[in-house]
């Protein structure tokens, strides 16, 4: 799937495109943003009229973005190299460590990123895992009511925060950790020792009675919000709670379980309704997608957790797959 643009305007180009056709008129030859070749006018004009179909107006870009399948691994069951129920899936880019929420056996289970089984992480505080945070030396497990705080070394637990209300969905800017309240949309603030300081309200007007939070991420400073029942299911909000901007529009976003953000902050969506991951720019705009419904590698049967290293390898964690995780090599 390559980039695609439903106004030629769209394109960031296009007014590049337009002054180039006059300046080719007047004898000029210029190379054009996205198109590999000079062109005199009449070629130029051609190849725009083949780009753009009259009755959609879509626009695809010369250059596809294929995103191949590394590998998969983990099959479906409750033994300890299996994973069951998986929701949510993290990636330690320094111990090249992948981890992964499995709710129903109220266990993380913990891989190389070469698929060997290391081990899990079980205690009497973890039930129904959702969402796995990784920071410095500590790993953070998000549950329905709580948090609990693991040593990446020892694996032993250090501490945990009860906190009372619905949650879903925790991210960090190295100073604090920020935990998602799903019914209240709100952000309750913790220090890394799972102190509570403080609470933060979304101020947005694109919500309705039922819209619920259900993922959340950081990038300078700013927050990027997935929702629920709600025509943007992606908006970004200042660290004062104030919406910025709606990000995605619910026509390129069937359903979000899960996203995660690059270190260009493209956001990475599983799509959970298309079975699809969709890359999109901070601005919102489609960059690519890829994956489809099925059970064969490289597809999706049902899209639940994704997350992205360092050197921008995705990971993903499907509920119905007979490999739940499949790793997708860099961008």
């Amino acid at each position: 799937m390559g980039k695609i643009f439903k106004d030629l305007n769209e394109i960031p180009c296009f007014d590049q495109i337009n002054e180039s056709i006059e300046s080719v008129k007047r004898g000029m030859n210029i190379d054009i943003p996205y198109v590999k070749l000079k062109w005199n006018v009449n070629e130029l004009r051609k190849s725009i009229n083949t780009l753009c179909t009259c009755e959609q107006r879509i626009v695809k870009f010369e250059e596809d973005i294929h995103i191949p399948l590394k590998s998969s691994f983990a099959d479906r069951g409750k033994l300890n190299e299996q994973i069951y129920d998986p929701l949510g899936v993290a990636i330690d880019s320094i111990h090249d460590r992948i981890y992964v929420a499995d709710r129903v056996s109220d266990r993380v289970q913990i891989f190389s990123r070469n698929g060997e089984w290391i081990q899990f992480l079980e205690d009497e505080d973890i039930v129904h895992p959702e969402k796995i945070l990784i920071l410095s030396e500590s790993i953070f497990v998000q549950f329905s009511v709580r948090i609990c705080k693991f040593n990446k070394s020892t694996f032993e637990k250090e501490s945990y925060k009860y906190l009372g209300y619905s949650l879903l969905g925790i991210s960090t800017d190295n100073a604090y950790i920020f935990v998602g309240e799903w019914k209240n949309i709100q952000l309750t603030v913790l220090t890394p020792e799972l102190i509570e300081e403080s609470r933060i309200t979304l101020n947005t007007q694109f919500k309705g009675e039922d819209t619920r939070l259900q993922d959340i991420s950081l990038a300078r400073d700013v927050f990027y919000i997935a929702f629920t029942k709600t025509d943007y299911p992606i908006q970004a909000f200042s660290k004062q709670g104030t919406l910025i901007r709606c990000v995605v529009h619910k026509d390129l976003l069937d359903y979000c379980w899960s996203f995660c953000l690059d270190q260009q902050h493209n956001i990475l969506v599983a799509d959970t309704g298309t079975s699809e991951v969709k890359i999109f720019s901070n601005e919102g705009k489609l960059i690519t997608k890829f994956g489809k419904e099925g059970s064969a590698p490289g597809e999706f049967t049902w899209l639940m957790g994704i997350a992205v290293d360092d050197l921008c390898s995705i990971v993903t964690v499907d509920w119905k797959q007979h490999n739940m995780i499949q790793l997708f090599s860099p961008l």
